[in-house]
């Protein structure tokens, strides 16, 4: 930035739709006790405090994305030094050549007493919120994903005949409230799942797991779609290895990357699952030989509700790398992508070696 920017007597910052900051100003980064260099490329995320993530991804990033622009929003900024810097906050987001960015502009609040009517205001709204979120995912939880569970099933029953012969187009249209309802209960599953993760209310239990096994649970549940997709499960021979992870969890990762790479892949293609370590992790890579992602869009694919035009329409709501990267770092690793146009990808799940016996 030039200097007269650099030096405002406000924070700046510009983000992509990935949520990663391109650059700030050394207002900013002296603000938070950070380098520009050190700035540029974390997660917008990784400066705010913890209240501060969860509404920015569900009020402030939305409305930028309705509206283009956002004023005089009450957050809190996390420092380096993990203290909460309390900030009025203005946005907007523009069209460039590159792709939409958005400019955030913050002044930091020196006194406080002047906000704690505010400040006591925002928090019993918040208190609401949170309760009133709870009270949502009970419901999402309960009164919707059951009586959904009770359709399809009741829709595959008589479309089977269960309690009388049923003629072909009854089947046709009984076999679509089935396909809808495990669409929407397929849905409403993504959303709770993510909304615990941001909220910290999933647990992993990290035990030994052995990886082949894992690996090989996997591919058995994703066997029927590859065969349907026409598409080639490797899984070459490699040496044991252990990692420290929620065997479930894991399980879950990987099916999900097996599923995007399936279909992704497309008829004649193959996916490969291969492990490897290092003194530091575990790796599992899950690797296609699909189109490939560009490099500008391989952080926007973790992002949650965002999903490659390219992708085929399979009523998903662009939640699934959102939901493993989240879990892999719940276990403590990662989730990442390696790839090139026309070259398919490679997405791998580093986790931690075992601790000492």
């Amino acid at each position: 930035m030039d200097g007269l920017i650099d030096t405002a007597p406000c924070g700046i910052l510009l983000a992509d739709d990935a949520s990663l900051i391109l650059d700030a100003n050394r207002t900013l980064a002296d603000a938070l006790g950070y380098s520009l260099e050190a700035l540029r490329g974390k997660e917008v995320r990784t400066v705010l405090a913890r209240g501060a993530r969860i509404y920015y991804q569900t009020h402030v990033f939305p409305l930028l994305r309705l509206r283009g622009e956002v004023h005089e929003i009450y957050l809190s900024l996390r420092t380096a030094g993990e203290e909460d810097l309390p900030v009025l906050l203005n946005a907007v987001r523009r069209e460039h050549d590159d792709g939409p960015i958005t400019e955030i502009a913050v002044v930091p609040i020196e006194r406080r007493s002047r906000f704690e009517d505010e400040i006591l205001e925002a928090r019993r709204a918040a208190e609401t919120a949170s309760q009133s979120r709870a009270r949502f995912l009970s419901m999402l939880s309960h009164d919707i994903r059951s009586p959904l569970s009770a359709i399809a099933f009741s829709a595959d029953l008589l479309a089977r005949g269960a309690f009388g012969p049923v003629t072909e187009a009854q089947t046709r249209e009984l076999g679509q409230i089935a396909s809808a309802g495990r669409y929407v209960l397929r849905l409403v599953s993504d959303v709770l799942e993510f909304s615990r993760l941001e909220t910290g209310r999933v647990d992993v239990c990290p035990v030994r797991v052995d990886v082949a096994e894992a690996a090989d649970a996997a591919l058995a549940l994703v066997a029927g779609q590859a065969d349907g997709a026409g598409v080639r499960l490797e899984r070459p021979d490699a040496p044991a290895l252990t990692a420290w992870a929620d065997r479930d969890r894991l399980l879950q990762i990987l099916v999900n990357l097996l599923g995007n790479a399936i279909k992704f892949t497309g008829a004649g293609g193959r996916v490969t699952v291969t492990w490897s370590a290092s003194p530091d992790h575990v790796a599992v890579h899950v690797e296609d030989t699909g189109p490939g992602i560009a490099p500008d869009r391989q952080a926007a694919v973790f992002a949650p509700f965002v999903q490659d035009d390219a992708a085929p329409a399979d009523g998903s709501v662009g939640l699934g790398l959102a939901i493993s990267r989240e879990l892999a770092r719940a276990m403590g690793g990662d989730l990442t992508v390696e790839s090139a146009p026309g070259e398919g990808a490679t997405f791998t799940v580093a986790l931690p070696h075992p601790p000492a016996a």
